[in-house]
């Protein structure tokens, strides 16, 4: 069984590679101080996007991700489901290829998330988001939302 402080390690460098990713992207993110049911806050030209982060890891050639929260109180530890509206997104950090992987909200399944390798291609951040032409849009600070999928983006 993975110690406590592991398991926080693990998911505070995934939390830190996928900051830096979505940094890469153009995303500005932010942080809260206090403790949310996010990890954080992704924002592309004003669109403010709650993420939970999430660490994958492999079993038996299948590549997968607990959607649960993990919490200790005095009888112990437990794990919770996540209700739909305590943030918008996943991003899935797969350490074995350092690849941050995008999931909205209402396509994850609430428990847990598994796929072979390739299965997980689609959502790519970089696909999932299609953001091929994002270097042009940052240059002219403004992005056609139709580039992006998902429905927090549709207001």
């Amino acid at each position: 069984m993975i110690m406590r402080s592991e398991r926080h390690r693990r998911g505070a460098v995934a939390e830190s590679k996928v900051t830096s990713r979505l940094m890469e992207l153009g995303f500005s993110v932010s942080i809260p101080f206090e403790e949310e049911k996010y990890d954080l806050i992704a924002d592309y030209n004003g669109n403010l996007i709650r993420v939970q982060v999430k660490r994958v890891f492999e079993n038996d050639g299948t590549y997968r991700v607990e959607l649960r929260t993990q919490t200790a109180n005095s009888q112990g530890a437990y794990k919770k489901k996540y209700d739909d509206s305590d943030f918008d997104s996943f991003c899935f950090y797969n350490p074995d290829y350092e690849e941050v992987y995008w999931v909205w909200v209402e396509e994850a399944n609430v428990g847990e998330y598994g796929r072979k390798r390739t299965g997980w291609t689609e959502y790519l951040i970089e696909n999932k988001l299609k953001l091929d032409n994002l270097d042009e849009e940052r240059k002219k600070n403004t992005v056609d939302k139709s580039e992006f999928t998902g429905s927090v983006f549709e207001y």
